[in-house]
């Protein structure tokens, strides 16, 4: 069950029962689901009537349940401890729901607020790419967006970083390239879609800095004695050589010349 709940007031029930307890929740159900919105006052009562907006709902006095709706229009019900039971919720049971609760002289020992919310499954997100000058544009996209849903977009690029907003599509313009993830996601449920983009230039563009860090980093280069070998050695993954004599610390600043193996 995902809810959150935000207490305005604390109740102190268990140390002055005659103080009134006042809250308010907030509840989150998928469609189709069973909520059951419940009394969070400590302790025991006589009587618990639920409302919706200005609408009574149902009442339990003693152990005599009473509707004031049409049970099975409203699939609700009233259980022993006063929870409000609603079977297969729809987007429309989405409201104010307001219980108060009695003690057996007639004194309102708590009343409870709970805004519910019933939502349905997040559309499946969309991840293209377009590359162009240098740079790649990236959309997240969820075109089946259903009318009055909310719900979060969320982009992550490959170095790890985020953006996130609440609306239907989201696009970055960059350089870099690698594994992007989408996700939509609401209180009930979340998708993702992931896809490697690589742009040709954007490749280019990090050999050749791979290749100009090479020609400014030291390497130790080991030969053997009294003659002249090519010495190989790896730096990001590729193999190169230079031409040396004996065992020594190698810098390589940028006028110096040294060739690929592969």
């Amino acid at each position: 069950m995902n809810f959150r709940r935000i207490f305005l007031v604390k109740c102190l029930l268990l140390l002055f029962p005659s103080v009134k307890c006042s809250s308010t929740s907030w509840i989150y159900k998928a469609v189709n689901e069973t909520a059951l919105l419940s009394i969070t006052a400590p302790g025991s009562f006589h009587e618990a009537t639920w409302t919706k907006g200005r609408q009574r709902l149902v009442q339990i006095k003693g152990n005599s349940a009473r509707h004031f709706v049409n049970k099975d229009q409203c699939r609700c019900a009233i259980l022993r401890n006063g929870t409000l039971q609603i079977k297969s919720v729809e987007k429309g049971d989405s409201g104010n729901y307001t219980v108060m609760a009695y003690q057996q002289d007639g004194k309102l020992k708590a009343e409870e607020n709970i805004m519910f919310f019933v939502q349905g499954p997040v559309p499946q997100p969309i991840l293209t790419a377009e590359c162009g000058n240098k740079s790649v544009s990236v959309k997240c996209e969820a075109k089946e967006k259903a009318k009055d849903e909310a719900f979060l977009m969320e982009l992550t690029q490959p170095n790890g970083k985020t953006i996130q907003k609440n609306a239907t599509v989201l696009e970055w313009h960059g350089s870099n390239s690698g594994t992007f993830r989408c996700v939509a996601k609401n209180q009930v449920s979340e998708k993702m879609a992931e896809k490697i983009i690589k742009c040709p230039e954007l490749e280019s563009i990090k050999e050749q800095s791979k290749f100009s860090t090479v020609r400014s980093s030291n390497f130790l280069l080991c030969t053997g004695k009294r003659q002249r070998y090519w010495s190989a050695f790896t730096v990001n993954g590729r193999k190169y050589r230079i031409l040396s004599r004996r065992c020594a610390s190698y810098f390589f600043p940028s006028n110096i010349l040294f060739h690929p193996l592969n």
